[in-house]
């Protein structure tokens, strides 16, 4: 579990920044009452998820070529 903390410890500013900007404001303007509001809340969602598994298949990728090269 350190290991996941230790690899997405650097994406946490950003997706949060986004999540803020692209779901808290416009909630908090009033765009909850819409019904499309809730389409692009799930492709924001989404989106978020796809960059953090594939941040994570990155950096298991490279931990698994470190540790098969000696270098760990």
């Amino acid at each position: 579990m350190q290991w996941l903390a230790r690899k997405l410890r650097p994406l946490r500013v950003p997706i949060a920044a986004y999540l803020v900007i692209t779901l808290v404001l416009p909630l908090l303007h009033g765009a909850g009452h819409r019904a499309d509001f809730f389409a692009h809340a799930r492709w924001v969602l989404a989106g978020c998820l796809i960059v953090v598994a594939l941040a994570l298949a990155i950096a298991a990728t490279i931990d698994i070529a470190l540790h098969l090269g000696g270098r760990k």
